[in-house]
């Protein structure tokens, strides 16, 4: 995989997009021809792969499937019969963690397993039932094209439990994404750079999210921590109340991702604009008091879970890229490299 810098990839993801959804038609028809009835199903990953995996998670539940997100490094030294279907998520297909869980699932010949990769490329595709490519061989530190597209992918793969005129609406739906998310990135420069200017100064950034938002929350604070190298925790509306919010003070950050309509987001909001502490909030209704401390941030309304993901990420993205150029953390190069991840090495 050739890593590319990280502006240049964010600007890429619209025509990522749109190259790989009509395949991804294809992919679903695949799986919903092989899942068979009543399977559990474990979406699998590490890293930025497995909050890619917690996204779907909400979206099987939603119309009946019992499903899982399981960070792959509860599987590195252990080997249990989880699920009936692995959706295995590795960007680069490398990912040393992932390639060895799935070769333990098919020594004891148990479970349909399916990779999502960038490209039909890596030995994770070379082990599998169902290989899947969802972006391209270019991506960039912290992931960009690889999580976008491992989103669009999963939505059509959820497809295969329903029914063919269901992932024919879906492919409508996500036809619409590449126009819209091009028009936000180009839009949304401007409207995030104050917040992501005054967010690298602070010493430590929480990130939360609504149930449905709180991966992409998780994923923002990865890319914190790999752009502008800023320290940070991610937790659930409802979770965040139950302790987390304590230490939450001026010097110190938040972003919350998802609407006030949450009475979990409400109540943070409210307090947060108590506190004064330095705050950006992605919601499709931006609308914040006067002389609030909140950033609020207009997240475009779509059509579908899986969509709106995709524009919060966008907009992460850019509060993360802009705040690593005030800090002058542009190498797109991590400071603490981990060869020993990775069975084939990304080209630099």
């Amino acid at each position: 995989m050739k890593k590319i810098p990280y502006r240049s990839a964010i600007a890429m993801q619209p025509g990522v997009l749109e190259a790989n959804r009509s395949q991804l038609v294809t992919a679903a028809a695949e799986l919903r021809a092989r899942r068979g009835e009543g399977a559990v199903v474990a979406i699998i990953g590490i890293g930025a792969s497995y909050y890619t995996a917690m996204a779907a998670v909400r979206d099987f539940w939603k119309i009946g499937v019992r499903a899982l997100a399981i960070d792959v490094g509860q599987l590195w030294q252990d080997d249990f019969p989880v699920a009936d279907i692995y959706i295995a998520i590795s960007a680069s297909g490398e990912s040393l963690e992932t390639v060895a869980a799935v070769e333990r699932i098919r020594s004891r010949k148990q479970g349909l397993v399916v990779s999502v990769t960038a490209e039909l490329d890596g030995t994770l595709t070379t082990i599998v039932d169902l290989a899947v490519a969802s972006a391209q061989l270019e991506d960039s530190v912290p992931a960009t094209t690889s999580y976008t597209g491992g989103l669009q992918a999963l939505a059509f793969l959820i497809s295969a439990w329903e029914s063919e005129a269901q992932t024919a609406r879906l492919e409508q739906q996500w036809a619409a994404v590449p126009g819209v998310l091009e028009q936000l990135l180009r839009s949304s420069i401007d409207a995030v750079a104050d917040v992501a200017d005054r967010l690298a100064t602070v010493t430590s950034i929480d990130f939360v999210g609504t149930p449905d938002s709180a991966p992409g929350a998780a994923e923002g604070a990865l890319l914190y921590r790999e752009a502008p190298r800023l320290p940070g925790g991610w937790f659930e509306s409802r979770a965040y109340l139950h302790g987390p919010m304590e230490s939450l003070q001026p010097g110190q950050g938040i972003v919350i991702v998802g609407d006030e309509s949450d009475d979990g987001i409400a109540v943070i909001l409210r307090q947060v604009r108590e506190i004064g502490c330095v705050a950006a909030h992605l919601t499709t209704s931006p609308d914040e008091p006067s002389g609030s401390p909140v950033s609020a941030v207009a997240v475009p309304s779509g059509e579908g879970r899986l969509v709106r993901a995709v524009y919060e990420m966008a907009l992460l993205q850019l509060l993360s890229a802009r705040s690593a150029e005030q800090l002058d953390l542009t190498s797109g190069k991590f400071r603490y490299p981990q060869p020993q991840v990775k069975l084939k090495q990304a080209i630099v």
